[in-house]
């Protein structure tokens, strides 16, 4: 296996398309588009295939055969992983929202559940329970989907079982841009851990905004380090990471939590 000290990720800023196989088709050609670049992994948003998700959970579930099979080719013939984003997927007659990962081989390696649906997705979906992890050449990669980032727990947990790198897939409205990338740069920040993270474009409703944090020491003072950012047009955002010289950063940072005092985490019993 060949460990490198940087990984070239690509997050694919996909447009919102008026049907699922005109979704499936565009997102084909942007990832096709960025893994000639020879990036290491490809990122799509969170529920990229549907302009209503809510009305098109029978057909999405219906189509992910098609979809994995189709982004499997493209993982397998470029030699990249691909991160699904967000996809719905029935799992034991329960409904989630999910971010498959495909391998170099076009296996699925990897599928994470998403731990915090938002709003009206407790309707509809059931709550992941677990954080998966996977290793791209030296890079232990974790994912947390859209609302997940707003719990600070979340990236903590992944920090903690070993990532490197954070994918954040999304489908964030245009009026939440600005705080879904202060939640970002925070995490990344108090983590000590590099964070991508991807939006779909939907005018005027969800305007792109794809953004890459990453972390840099000064002078002993650790900054957020903005790699890369996207606009409002759909497109495709690269960024190379360095995920090495961030460890002994997260590392002393994590030495030094006082977990003595951290119990009221565990208990359910809150005023909330």
């Amino acid at each position: 296996m060949i460990t490198l000290d940087t990984i070239k990720v690509a997050a694919v800023q996909t447009a919102i398309k008026p049907t699922i196989h005109e979704s499936i088709s565009y997102t084909l050609k942007l990832c096709k588009k960025a893994a000639r670049n020879e990036v290491d992994v490809i990122c799509l948003p969170e529920q990229w295939l549907a302009l209503e998700s809510y009305n098109y959970i029978n057909e999405q579930c219906e189509a992910m055969d098609t979809i994995i099979s189709k982004f499997s080719r493209v993982a397998k013939d470029y030699d990249v992983y691909i991160l699904l984003g967000g996809c719905i997927e029935r799992i034991d007659n329960k409904n989630y929202i999910t971010c498959p990962v495909l391998d170099t081989h076009g296996e699925i390696v990897s599928r994470q559940i998403k731990t915090h649906p938002f709003g009206a997705e407790r309707q509809y979906f059931s709550p992941g329970s677990e954080f998966e992890l996977f290793d791209v050449n030296g890079c232990k990669i974790s994912i947390m989907i859209c609302y997940d980032s707003c719990f600070p727990e979340v990236a903590r947990v992944l920090a903690l079982k070993g990532a490197d790198l954070i994918f954040n897939p999304s489908r964030i409205r245009s009026e939440g841009v600005e705080p879904w990338h202060l939640y970002g740069r925070m995490r990344s920040l108090e983590n000590r851990i590099p964070i991508v993270s991807v939006n779909v474009v939907n005018l005027p409703r969800h305007s792109g905004g794809t953004i890459i944090h990453s972390i840099e020491q000064k002078d002993g003072i650790v900054y957020p380090l903005i790699v890369a950012e996207g606009g409002s047009r759909p497109g495709i955002i690269f960024g190379e990471i360095d995920f090495k010289s961030p460890r002994d950063l997260r590392k002393a940072r994590l030495k030094d939590r006082n977990v003595k005092v951290y119990s009221l985490l565990l208990s359910s019993n809150l005023m909330w």
